[in-house]
């Protein structure tokens, strides 16, 4: 079709939304697609030595960290949409995190992505460049299709109005995905999730008192990093 350019454009009036448009010819299929992974793999976000934590490995510091670990392991044998853990520094949430993201990885290839919300934020905005190889509506459409997304630190981004515009969407669709069975997503915070926008709130609370639905989990233990853990 494109004669060996990679791309072509469409024959349509001026002012048309199509006009000056270059489109990707089918012939690039295979590399579009070899570019989404590699990009998806890029974003991993996990380090090595988070690589290798497992469920079996969160220790039980106390009865916030007690009851939030039993909520992950009960998450992970039947996910229920949307997990929101809160709470001080350093007792474990991120961990818990990491932990299922591996879980899911082990089970399904790649199906799980960690990342803190301003790495996801900084990657997104990346794909305004005109030189990006996948530009940010790809890269989002990505992202929301995930099956399992972690995304940690989710109160220490720094809300522009552009930010706070992207994490209502985000967080919206992966709301209706969680309802539909399609996607999960559990999240981390310091601050408690009341003190998000109200219509975020909402969502996050879905089905709370009901077995099926969403949860909350509180966690106030002490940290456990000053002990090396």
């Amino acid at each position: 079709i494109c004669g060996g350019a990679g791309h072509y454009s469409v024959s349509v009036p001026y002012k048309h939304p199509w006009f000056g448009k270059l489109w990707p010819c089918v012939c690039q299929a295979d590399r579009i697609q070899a570019g989404r992974v590699k990009w998806l793999a890029e974003f991993g976000g996990l380090m090595p030595h988070e690589q290798a934590i497992g469920l079996s490995d969160l220790v039980d510091r106390g009865d916030c960290t007690r009851e939030m670990i039993a909520e992950g392991r009960r998450f992970a044998e039947s996910p229920f949409g949307i997990l929101t853990l809160w709470g001080s520094w350093g007792n474990g949430k991120s961990a818990l995190l990491a932990a299922l993201v591996n879980h899911f990885n082990a089970l399904s290839f790649r199906s799980a992505i960690y990342m803190r919300m301003t790495d996801l934020l900084s990657a997104i905005r990346a794909g305004f460049n005109d030189r990006a190889a996948l530009d940010s509506d790809d890269r989002y459409r990505l992202l929301l299709n995930i099956p399992f997304l972690a995304i940690d630190e989710v109160d220490k981004a720094n809300m522009t109005a552009w930010a706070f515009e992207f994490r209502t969407r985000l967080l919206d669709d992966r709301y209706r995905m969680a309802r539909s069975g399609l996607a999960h997503t559990a999240l981390a915070l310091n601050f408690n999730p009341a003190e998000l926008p109200e219509h975020i709130h909402d969502r996050l609370r879905w089905g709370e008192e009901v077995d099926y639905g969403f949860r909350i989990v509180y966690n106030g233990d002490p940290s456990a990093r000053p002990s090396g853990i």
